[in-house]
């Protein structure tokens, strides 16, 4: 099959979730004999979208990539303060204000609608990386009708979701892909499709990397301390600031060694407190090596369409923390019996407590999730998901073709 991929950046030095699995399914669909297409943007930074990647096609593990510029950066200032307006009524706003905050948002690819037209004639399905940006919005509607589109919209239930603009671009696909069951719930409460769909999830290597705990330790000078790990973007929007909060008032309340060891992009401001400590960014050696050596992995993200580094610490036997809030990140939890969600301070508080004392129950958490994640997410069994997924939108497109030529 012939697919073409649209998403807003992609690159291995690209870090984000999103960008990350469009990568991961692009690299194992021409493991699996498919040709692969990626539409996305020059650019590297989503702060910005500064261009950083030279134009043109590229070849990247077998995956043809075609990136175009960006016709304009983003002022983060400008967008701002259009995303409080937009945000505080988002159903209330105008088409024309609904298209000035994507505008400002970006990316913008020069020549988008051209490029896809010119990809598309050589493709038989085109898929879209997640509903939030212009490449999506402005996208979907240039192929809808013309060649199967499906959408992967890594949806979260959060304001920008309930922007209008989106519904009749998560209505017009022919298939929806989706990473966990709750996100599926969430597409048909905010978006109201109806379109088929499957929950893929996203694959992992279960052989994973010889991890060695006591290694990242020595390089860290963590000593026998125990800790607490954060891996993933560091970012107030990522609940970083509130997990900094719980922490020192959990320390404030119950003194001990234990301290909280954040990993990743840094796009926010740290405070000065002795047992937190930021290591940067961790390549994947570095990042098994981190989880091995902690108590549990702690994913305090509001809105999550998925989490990998949770699969990634169940792979390496951890129990998991994880924000409450988040539906996806909860269901997870209770799907796999593999760690403990928490709301607010109080249980924060009590599931740290529980993994700190009971040792017995950490390595029963950590066991159930290994075992959720070797039959739910090799990669095997994601790709024939993703495959019927693709299957599912190219004959729902052929019934619609149908359907209106009888019209």
């Amino acid at each position: 099959m012939r697919v073409l991929y649209t998403v807003h950046r992609y690159g291995e030095e690209v870090v984000g979730g999103a960008e990350t699995a469009c990568r991961l399914f692009a690299e194992k669909l021409v493991e699996r004999g498919h040709s692969v297409d990626v539409l996305t943007s020059c650019a590297v930074s989503y702060v910005d979208w500064a261009n950083h990647y030279a134009p043109g096609p590229q070849v990247i593990n077998g995956v043809q990539v075609h990136r175009v510029p960006v016709s304009q950066q983003r002022d983060p200032a400008v967008f701002a303060k259009l995303h409080g307006t937009m945000m505080r009524d988002p159903g209330k706003s105008t088409i024309a204000d609904q298209m000035e905050w994507l505008d400002a948002m970006g990316p913008l690819l020069q020549g988008q609608e051209s490029h896809l037209r010119r990809l598309a004639a050589r493709a038989d399905v085109a898929v879209f990386m997640t509903y939030l940006y212009p490449t999506t919005a402005y996208g979907v509607p240039v192929l809808a009708g013309d060649i199967p589109v499906v959408i992967q919209p890594t949806a979260h239930d959060e304001p920008p979701a309930r922007v209008p603009f989106f519904i009749p671009v998560m209505r017009s696909a022919d298939a929806l892909l989706y990473l966990t069951e709750e996100e599926g719930d969430v597409a048909s409460r905010v978006f109201g499709v109806s379109a088929p769909s499957v929950v893929t999830g996203i694959g992992l290597d279960m052989d994973g990397l010889r991890a060695d705990g006591m290694r990242f330790r020595q390089k860290h000078n963590l000593g026998d301390d125990p800790y607490l790990l954060y891996v993933g973007r560091v970012d107030t929007f990522k609940g970083v600031s509130e997990l900094m909060r719980y922490f020192v008032e959990y320390k404030g309340r119950n003194p001990s060694s234990l301290r909280l060891v954040l990993a990743g992009e840094q796009v926010m401001e740290l405070p000065d407190v002795t047992d937190i400590r930021y290591v940067g960014f961790l390549d994947e050696g570095d990042k098994a090596d981190a989880i091995d050596g902690c108590i549990a992995l702690i994913q305090p993200s509001p809105y999550e369409s998925f989490s990998i580094v949770l699969c990634e610490a169940w792979r390496g036997g951890r129990p998991v923390l994880v924000q409450g809030f988040s539906e996806v990140l909860a269901g997870q939890c209770l799907r796999s019996q593999g760690g403990l969600p928490y709301n607010g301070f109080a249980e924060f508080e009590g599931c740290v407590r529980r993994i700190l004392d009971d040792p017995i129950l950490a390595t029963e958490l950590g066991a159930n999730g290994y075992e959720y994640v070797r039959k739910n997410y090799s990669w095997d069994v994601v790709m024939e998901r993703f495959e019927q997924g693709l299957e599912l939108g190219r004959q729902h497109h052929i019934s619609k073709r149908r359907w209106s030529t009888r019209a």
